[in-house]
């Protein structure tokens, strides 16, 4: 029983302090897509009402998603969910951006005039 009080507190604690994304940061608002090579993507929706969803493509399609939870932010780093787990909270390295002219960073390629944000060290690309 200790134990279980022991995790609740900690769970409580790392939850702490954070807000809502949209208090915070408009700009996020989006659906966002990384490529880590020529077949997997992952894509993130930021709703404009704060919440989103995670998913995750390999060549054979979705194989992965979550539902629908609230984002938060605290200490620039987005959080999916008040708890977050691996793969799961985001720093925020640059906030949304429009390229001026198109670019390509490993496998992501970003079309001149679109939105792009890094995460985590790697390039995001507002889908239309």
């Amino acid at each position: 029983m200790r134990i279980n009080f022991a995790l609740f507190l900690c769970l409580v604690a790392v939850s702490c302090g954070k807000e809502p994304l949209m208090d915070v940061s408009t700009e996020m608002a989006g659906t966002w897509t990384h490529y880590s090579n020529e077949t997997d993507h992952h894509i993130l929706y930021i709703n404009a009402d704060g919440t989103g969803k995670l998913e995750w493509y390999n060549d054979d399609g979705l194989y992965k998603d979550t539902k629908v939870r609230d984002w938060y932010f605290k200490d620039n780093t987005m959080y999916f969910g008040k708890t977050s787990f691996n793969g799961e909270l985001y720093d925020i390295i640059d906030y949304p951006v429009t390229a001026g002219s198109g670019f390509s960073n490993y496998y992501d390629t970003i079309p001149p005039g679109a939105r792009y944000c890094i995460l985590d060290d790697v390039y995001y690309v507002e889908l239309p």
